[in-house]
């Protein structure tokens, strides 16, 4: 579906995702952060038409302190080091879309910004709110494609990239 056939655009929705002892912590606030989680995951998999594939932005592999300048996309993984290693033992099954990353990485350069494909886990930012958010009970069925924030605190190159991606929604 294109664009111009949607009456509105798509949702934006900020999730913070806290310590990974959201995932496992019994605690009243956590069971309360979980509830709203879950509520989101509803309306996300509520949205009509579907779409085509989410995309996730996270600063936990920021582009320019790891990777040079510019956005970088991400699949898998799970980077708790030594803190929690049980956690190394989740899984969280996603899909992804490599044809519509490829899209949305090349809008990104052709918008001027400085940006460069990397294959590597989608980082805790985001498989661990989205554990919660699509239980096993109800599986994410839309691909997720993460791009990296600008590292650093220049928030107009932040708010440039949230900008640049507007038009996907």
């Amino acid at each position: 579906m294109s664009p111009a056939t949607l009456t509105k655009p798509l949702p934006v929705y900020f999730i913070g995702h806290a310590g990974v002892g959201l995932l496992f912590n019994e605690s009243e606030n956590n069971k309360t952060v979980q509830r709203n989680l879950r509520a989101i995951g509803k309306e996300i998999l509520a949205i009509e038409p579907r779409p085509k594939a989410i995309i996730t932005l996270s600063g936990h592999f920021e582009a320019g302190e790891i990777h040079g300048p510019g956005p970088i996309q991400h699949d898998f993984v799970n980077d708790f080091h030594d803190s929690h290693p049980f956690v190394y033992e989740y899984d969280w099954p996603h899909e992804d879309a490599v044809d519509l990353a490829s899209y949305v990485w090349k809008h990104i350069v052709a918008s001027g910004t400085k940006a460069k494909r990397v294959e590597r886990g989608v980082d805790h930012g985001i498989w661990l709110p989205f554990k919660i958010i699509f239980p096993p009970e109800r599986p994410l069925d839309i691909p997720i494609i993460q791009v990296s924030t600008f590292h650093g605190y220049d928030l107009a190159s932040q708010i440039h990239l949230g900008e640049i991606l507007e038009p996907l929604r």
